[in-house]
């Protein structure tokens, strides 16, 4: 039991960690190291609790279920529908990151212009994802170990180089800590892949301790990364965090810099590709309308220039509902649900806390 628990671990960490790790460095540098750490914790915690209401929500409904088969049991078909639009919007703003972010590795590391490769890695894994050609899990656990031995030698290599950054909390500061929130929501959204885990595992308790165990294991690597890179490039973090050491660490690191992310990436979109896809097809009947609907829009967003922190941007604002509300409205709904002390006051709590997120970013559009 305790071999699959870890497999269902290192599913839950591959998951999560992706484009949002690489922004929140430049998201959290208005708010210096203290605040900005406090702020990915918090937002990990409460992501945390989110995830163990939606696994609380299968065992008590049906553990067999997905989890759009489950919002549609407890909201019907329009809430499930809702839900499919929330996730495919956070898809979009992922998939223009992950063109925005190959397409400048690929810039740094061997010229060209960035919309150039970003357009030739978008019709190559286009076909990749038309095809169906999933990578291995063996090849998705290298590039998870690859990410992790990164950002481990990236706060060594930052040792040397740190330096005081802190910046006092104030009111007009509140805005850079909402966006911070909503970017470590989009970098902690694990969520489509619980019902996986509980498949994997299929003891409720182990799945909990897995879940608890990746959330640990996230919620390290996305601090000490955050708070290594701020503290050395302060407020020239730029918005792919990493690319921006490379001035201060030497070509060596580039390498490094450039190289690990872009493979992550790469497989990264196959697989956010792949999953929605065939989750999209389950709603309009016809793949080839939804790898339209799913693989031509982050393009446009690429296209039009969105730069890669717009593109989390846009998908944190979808996640802060379908990450935190609905799994919130959910547990409120569940009345045998038992996993979480006082689960009623702390639902209400954390949908007040994402409703509040949301509100404000909305408000911040205008």
């Amino acid at each position: 039991m305790e071999r699959e628990v870890w497999k269902a671990v290192a599913l839950l960490v591959g998951t999560q960690i992706g484009a949002g790790v690489l922004g929140l460095p430049y998201a959290i540098k208005g708010l210096g190291v203290f605040w900005g750490g406090v702020t990915i914790l918090v937002a990990g915690v409460l992501m945390l609790l989110t995830a163990l209401f939606l696994v609380e929500s299968l065992y008590v409904t049906n553990p067999h279920y997905h989890l759009f088969d489950l919002i549609e049991h407890h909201f019907g078909r329009t809430g499930a529908v809702v839900f499919l639009i929330l996730v495919v919007l956070a898809v979009y703003g992922a998939l223009s990151a992950y063109l925005e972010g190959m397409g400048e590795a690929l810039h740094n590391l061997v010229g060209g212009s960035t919309v150039t490769w970003g357009v030739l890695l978008w019709v190559l894994l286009s076909l990749v994802v038309t095809a169906g050609l999933r990578t291995s899990a063996n090849v998705e656990t290298a590039a998870v170990a690859l990410l992790i031995l990164l950002f481990g030698l990236t706060v060594l290599w930052s040792i040397p180089y740190l330096k005081p950054y802190h910046i006092p909390i104030s009111w007009e500061r509140i805005g850079d800590l909402v966006t911070a929130f909503s970017v470590a929501v989009f970098a902690y959204f694990v969520h489509l892949s619980l019902p996986e885990a509980v498949r994997l595992v299929k003891d409720k308790q182990s799945v909990v301790d897995a879940v608890y165990k990746a959330f640990i294991i996230t919620a390290a690597i996305y601090t000490l990364f955050s708070i290594a890179v701020i503290s050395v490039l302060g407020d020239n973090t730029p918005e792919i965090s990493i690319f921006g050491l490379v001035n201060v660490f030497g070509p060596f690191f580039g390498l490094i810099a450039y190289l690990v992310p872009l493979f992550a990436m790469l497989t990264s979109f196959i697989g956010v590709g792949l999953g929605t896809v065939d989750m999209t097809t389950e709603y309009v009947g016809k793949r080839w309308l939804a790898l339209l609907l799913i693989l031509l829009p982050p393009l446009f967003i690429f296209l039009l220039g969105v730069s890669f922190f717009g593109s989390i941007l846009l998908g944190s604002l979808a996640l802060v509902l379908a990450g935190g509300v609905v799994p919130s409205l959910l547990i409120i709904k569940i009345k045998r649900a038992k996993l979480i002390p006082h689960r009623v006051l702390v639902a209400v709590f954390t949908l007040l806390v994402f409703l509040f997120v949301f509100l404000w970013e909305v408000a911040s559009l205008g």
